[in-house]
């Protein structure tokens, strides 16, 4: 397994997915994004047989986020690094939110992030416990690294009946490099971001337009 890592820079949008894909129309030649991501694809499986997977978000053997399959607690995730990183809370106390694409994800001081604690936060127990239930399909975790970037983990659980045969997958991850930019859940470059937005303001526009033409 070997992971593929993308730097992105201002005006260079190769990739449109999800709500994006509708956005084209929206955005106005010659516009571009600011900001950094760097986007890192991966297949990692977690599981019984594949305990643990550590998410390098830099890509340079210091990894700062481990997802790890525990034999009485089920997928949980834990710091690699002892100043971070820190998380999205979910609604119940030690488990961690589950983001869905295109939610903002803010830098460090500007979102309820707590930092994750040796004690694990659950991502699924294998008992309903958790807000990464296998029918919610891939979703998200929402990170501060820590120097405050933000960043996301993709994720999905899988067979989450039972402890003993559960799994996950880890796809894709990405960090801003600006730490005082915000990033998009699921959204691996800022020229995306964009589309997601224009597109938003492209179809209040067709809507009008039809309103006055008709």
């Amino acid at each position: 397994m070997q992971n593929q890592a993308f730097t992105v820079g201002i005006g260079r949008s190769k990739w449109i997915g999800g709500i994006a894909a509708g956005a084209v129309a929206g955005l106005a030649a010659g516009q571009q994004a600011d900001g950094n991501i760097v986007h890192t694809t991966v297949d990692a499986v977690i599981n019984s047989a594949n305990s643990s997977y550590t998410v390098d978000f830099r890509n340079d053997g210091n990894g700062e986020l481990k997802i790890q399959y525990d034999t009485t607690m089920g997928l949980v995730a834990n710091k690699n690094i002892s100043a971070g990183p820190f998380y999205l809370p979910g609604a119940t106390a030690g488990q961690i939110k589950a983001m869905n694409f295109g939610d903002t994800i803010s830098p460090g001081g500007l979102a309820p992030f707590v930092a994750l604690v040796n004690t694990n936060a659950l991502l699924d127990d294998g008992a309903g416990n958790g807000e990464f239930a296998a029918s919610a399909g891939e979703k998200y975790i929402g990170i501060n690294l820590n120097d405050g970037s933000a960043a996301w983990v993709g994720f999905q659980v899988f067979n989450d009946g039972s402890l003993a045969g559960m799994s996950g997958e880890v796809y894709d991850f990405a960090y801003q490099t600006d730490n005082t930019q915000s990033i998009l859940a699921g959204v691996p470059e800022p020229s995306s971001a964009a589309l997601v937005a224009m597109g938003a303001v492209g179809l209040a526009a067709y809507r009008r337009r039809g309103k006055s033409v008709s």
